[in-house]
């Protein structure tokens, strides 16, 4: 099924068939070349919009260096307790 109003931009969210979003893990390939890219463009923090394609592909759609955290509630993560975790390790 292909969310007409979703297939090209979220921000025009489709609230009758809703798309699923997920927490994904990504190759660690690809995290050592966003590692490397992020390194090149001088950022030590940022949050990195991708598109998975049908074919397994990754597309690269923004990087934001102030970060975003908007969509972690909708993926079912608990960042807030994430970020607890890491600093009293």
């Amino acid at each position: 099924m292909i969310w007409v109003n979703t297939s090209l931009d979220m921000r025009k969210y489709d609230y009758i068939n809703p798309n699923r979003l997920t927490a994904v893990q990504i190759p660690e390939v690809l995290i050592n070349k966003l590692e490397q890219f992020m390194n090149y463009l001088g950022l030590t923090t940022a949050s990195i919009d991708l598109v998975e394609t049908i074919d397994g592909k990754y597309i690269l759609l923004d990087i934001n260096p102030y970060g975003m955290v908007g969509h972690f509630d909708e993926c079912d993560i608990d960042l807030s307790n994430m970020i607890y975790d890491y600093l009293i390790k």
